[in-house]
């Protein structure tokens, strides 16, 4: 009897009962957890233009300004320089396709985060009786357990499933043992934060910002000798300004970043064109190096200059990876394309943008090198336009603006998408302060009239995420300011983003052969467009469907090798000695990469063992509540162990997966998530039927009344509060908002 008071005392609801707070003490009542359905918009914000927009605008900065006279200067051979961009579109398009293969199974606003999360969790075992409902609508017949627990169908399994089932009213509870390596990963909750803690610490605007204010001082100073990289701090101040002014336009209009990205891809794909005939004009000319001697071209290709070290070509390669890096940028907002045809947009946009950027890049550095000497590059400045039209002031002022208003288009089309990534992440709330990071526009979140409401996501703009993503980018920036070289300073936080991005790459495409089961097991038995987005495509375009023996073989060839090819870079550059973006030595240590990503990986998995390590998984077979049957999974650790984290806080911890994907709830078809997470405070009633709801609130009512105005702060709220806890009745900085009115205050 103790036991089962016990087991719902732990339970929550899951249903429309609602766990709520009664009675005194430091926490206000829980809301509903009754999440409402509603249809979503068949509109989207994106089309085909802004899908090709969002790529180019991100392939397309300043790298190819640069990146050319910086590969040569780290390889010291023209034609390994131009193997490298080849290698570089290859690498483009292998991620196009396959990162095209997991937006068609998951196309949710997230990209990558979704990703991960999915193709990693474990496939859940129900009971064989268990059958899914033709919709998920409709009731699931409830399976009555017996003396001997359920049927010996399910309890013959080996012993990482073994299963008990119990019967609470018209619900049966079967509880399954998972294996450790199952409870380590949580279900895809491990890779999940894992992603989360590095794209929010790692992916920012850093670069691209201090590139934008780079530009501007260099046609500044352009009628001035001597280099204008010595303006470090000015740079990063000019970048942190550039990087607040579109944060607010984009804070106050969800709009204004796709009209300003649509306008700016236009004009950088005339630069592009510029850039071209400039170096075409400029083949007219015999090739001289700086003191007058003519330079054979032909002979100049096979010519192999001086380098320290054979290795750097592995920076030199994530410099490249780095001048393509912006392919998956559309991935990040799928969800924001038109609910049919996503998958037509998606694939017309990416291809036409990859194509079109990996075409023009590797002929304009073919073009582009052919104009350049090793002597005439000048090592405190490689931004090598400005020589293919006699160097000049007015040369350097011109490109300076052009590489300006590229960079620009840049930082505009990431802070598009990585400002809803990151309140996709705040959304899921598994990082301190989530509901800061989860914000929509505040005037556009008023409570939902009835179940029939409309969705209106498109027109709200990512508040909280877009505070985040301004809140590291300024960190990054100012945290670059120990490197003495301006350019070294500018490029690495992009380099760290190459290097990441290399990390997720191999983990995808190591985990790719899992798409097509994983697939299979979210697919309903009746699948409508309300429960998958998914549209068909052609199977002979999506390598993950394919079922010949030859392309089966094919398909596992190319994965290998694009996996290798992302371990190589990993491990390459670790290797000394290292070269600065700028030919010097002044380089920020290769080592530095890894030892960063593993302290980032090795923090995501101290936090989540000690924050969600104890939580328990439960998963409805059916999204009916009342008579669906319930998995249910322990976590790693048990409550009380002393790893958990959250017992400091007298907080307890659940996760309620969803089967399949119910596209009327706004976290799926907003930010792709088939989970939440539900923290229990003290005080917390067990579940309670639909018809006790009424008597339940107004309990909760009362005891809110009867409740201290001003409980006094103890430990465990104080963590609670630190942590991000929005339940306290009175908490901390409310408390230092009193005090500082009576004391301070006038």
């Amino acid at each position: 009897m103790a036991d089962s008071q016990q087991r719902d005392i732990e339970m929550t609801e899951i249903g429309s009962a609602a766990a709520v707070a009664v009675g005194g003490g430091p926490y206000r009542p829980q809301e509903d957890p009754t999440e409402i359905e509603r249809d979503p918009l068949e509109t989207g914000a994106l089309e085909t233009f802004d899908v090709f927009a969002l790529i180019v605008n991100k392939m397309i900065g300043t790298g190819i300004y640069s990146a050319p006279a910086t590969i040569f200067m780290l390889t010291g051979r023209k034609w390994l320089t131009l193997v490298l961009f080849f290698i570089g579109f290859i690498h483009s398009l292998l991620s196009t396709t396959m990162y095209l293969d997991y937006a068609s199974v998951w196309p949710y606003t997230g990209g990558e985060l979704i990703y991960i999360d999915e193709i990693t969790a474990d496939k859940v075992e129900y009971p064989p009786e268990i059958q899914p409902a033709e919709h998920p609508s409709q009731h699931i017949r409830a399976l009555r357990g017996t003396s001997h627990g359920i049927e010996p169908a399910v309890r013959k399994r080996a012993a990482d499933t073994t299963a008990t089932a119990i019967t609470e009213g018209t619900n049966v509870v079967v509880t399954q043992h998972a294996t450790l390596r199952q409870r380590f990963f949580g279900d895809g909750l491990l890779p999940f934060i894992t992603f989360s803690v590095l794209f929010v610490a790692i992916f920012n605007s850093g670069t691209n910002s201090m590139q934008t204010g780079r530009m501007i001082l260099l046609g500044i100073a352009a009628k001035e000798p001597g280099s204008p990289d010595v303006h470090r701090d000015v740079v990063r101040l000019l970048g942190v300004v550039i990087l607040t002014i579109l944060s607010l336009l984009q804070y106050s209009s969800a709009r204004f970043g796709r009209k300003l990205n649509r306008f700016l891809v236009v004009i950088k794909l005339l630069f592009m064109f510029a850039l071209f005939l400039t170096a075409m004009v400029a083949l007219k000319d015999p090739l001289k190096n700086p003191d007058g001697t003519v330079v054979s071209r032909v002979q100049d290709w096979s010519r192999a200059y001086p380098v320290n070290s054979e290795l750097y070509f592995a920076k030199a390669l994530l410099a490249v990876l780095f001048s393509f890096d912006g392919w998956e940028n559309a991935t990040f907002v799928v969800g924001e394309l038109p609910r049919n045809g996503e998958q037509r947009e998606l694939r017309k946009g990416f291809y036409w943008a990859v194509f079109t950027v990996g075409c023009t890049y590797v002929i304009i550095v073919g073009v582009v090198l052919n104009s350049l000497t090793w002597d005439g590059i000048n090592t405190e400045n490689v931004y090598y336009a400005p020589l293919l039209t006699g160097n000049g002031s007015a040369a350097k002022l011109s490109w300076s603006i052009v590489g300006a208003i590229s960079a620009l288009g840049s930082l505009n089309s990431v802070i598009y998408t990585f400002s809803r990534v990151k309140q996709a992440i705040g959304q899921a709330n598994v990082l301190p302060w989530s509901n800061v990071w989860k914000k929509d526009d505040i005037l556009q979140r008023g409570p939902i009239i009835s179940d029939n409401t409309v969705d209106n996501s498109i027109k709200k703009t990512p508040q909280g995420g877009l505070i985040l993503h301004w809140t590291l980018s300024v960190a990054v920036i100012a945290g670059s300011s120990w490197i003495p070289s301006t350019i070294e300073s500018v490029n690495v936080p992009g380099f760290f983003q190459a290097y990441t991005h290399c990390f997720i790459l191999m983990v995808l495409g190591c985990t790719y052969h899992r798409l097509q089961s994983r697939e299979a097991a979210l697919t309903p038995p009746a699948s409508g467009p309300r429960m998958n987005r998914a549209t068909t495509t052609d199977g002979r375009f999506q390598p993950y469907k394919w079922n010949h023996t030859a392309l089966r073989t094919v398909r596992f060839i190319l994965v290998v090798a694009y996996v290798l090819l992302n371990f190589a870079i990993l491990l390459i550059n670790v290797i000394p000695p290292y070269k600065g973006s700028d030919g010097t030595f002044n380089s920020f240590p290769g080592y530095a990469f890894l030892v960063t990503v593993a302290a980032l990986v090795l923090f995501s998995v101290i936090y989540y063992i000690t924050i969600f390590g104890a939580a328990k998984r439960i998963y409805p077979s059916s999204s009916d509540h009342d008579t669906s049957t319930r998995v249910e999974k322990q976590g790693l650790l048990e409550p009380k162990n002393k790893l958990n984290l959250l017992r400091l806080a007298n907080v307890t911890c659940e996760i309620e997966k969803d089967r399949y994907f119910n596209m009327r709830l706004e976290r799926v078809y907003r930010f792709g998530r088939r989970w939440r997470i539900r923290l229990h405070v003290p005080g917390d009633r067990p579940p309670v039927s639909t018809a006790q709801n009424s008597q339940v609130n107004g309990d909760a009512r009362a005891g809110a009344a009867n409740r201290e105005p001003h409980p006094p702060l103890t430990w465990a709220t104080f963590w609670y509060w630190l942590f991000g806890g929005g339940r306290l009745a009175d908490p901390p900085d409310e408390k230092f908002g009193r005090w500082w009115d009576r004391y301070v205050g006038l």
